[in-house]
């Protein structure tokens, strides 16, 4: 009998702890809950230009590497004081030549073909870039999502606009996109004191006028779409 009498002395104090620690989770602030965030972030000054792939006399398109790098190229020119850039033709016309330095191959998806160029191949942007005897040269970085988007950052704040190869993960390689970085953001949470990376994501020019924020990094489950990440071109011109 005595047994017992402990058994349900014990439960009603277990009870009752439990009840008060529900209660003081309830009249807690929800920051004190979730923990403090901050976001850091860095951005362009101004917002690049809204291009489209053009056809070759083929009818091909072009390829979003070399429309890419006109869009960069023309921040520069447009921001950056490097006026000789993009004096060589029209836009479509140095979008094919580029696309031809770049060694463009072509890939049929779908019973279409388009334009396509290798990421090992983007540096080759900078012999386009030499012809208007600017110096010039493209840094590709690679590896973790928090340690990109520190690169990226710098970048932004120097006014740079960066190139971003990325893809949806659920169509595997078939939507390898280079697109241009304008903004980006890193969430934070302080845990035990200290600042704890969470979620990457960044404003990004897709061209054909279509600017949006992706997603490359959140924390435990993706509650956005998630897009991948896998290298970053910066160009320096001098």
């Amino acid at each position: 009998m005595k047994t017992n009498t402990k058994r349900v002395s014990w439960l009603r104090a277990t009870i009752a702890y439990i009840s008060m620690l529900l209660l003081i989770v309830a009249i807690l602030p929800n920051q004190a809950i979730a923990g403090k965030y901050r976001t850091i972030e860095a951005h362009l000054k101004h917002q690049t230009a809204d291009l489209s792939q053009v056809k070759n006399d083929k009818g091909i398109l072009c390829g979003c590497a070399a429309t890419a790098w006109v869009i960069v190229f023309d921040y520069w020119k447009q921001y950056k004081g490097k006026e000789r850039l993009l004096t060589d033709g029209s836009k479509d016309e140095i979008m094919n030549n580029l696309a031809e330095i770049l060694g463009r191959t072509y890939g049929t998806f779908r019973g279409k073909q388009w334009g396509r160029t290798l990421p090992k191949k983007m540096k080759r942007a900078c012999k386009y870039v030499k012809k208007f005897h600017y110096k010039c040269s493209i840094k590709r970085v690679k590896g973790s999502e928090f340690k990109k988007f520190w690169e990226v950052k710098k970048a932004l704040e120097r006014d740079e606009p960066v190139i971003i190869l990325l893809n949806n993960p659920k169509k595997t390689f078939t939507s390898l996109h280079y697109a241009i970085i304008e903004k980006a953001e890193l969430k934070q949470k302080k845990v035990l004191g200290k600042w704890r990376n969470r979620d990457v994501r960044y404003w990004v020019n897709m061209h054909d006028g279509v600017h949006k924020w992706i997603w490359v990094r959140e924390v435990g489950r993706n509650t956005h779409p998630h897009t991948g990440s896998f290298s970053m071109f910066f160009l320096k011109i001098k």
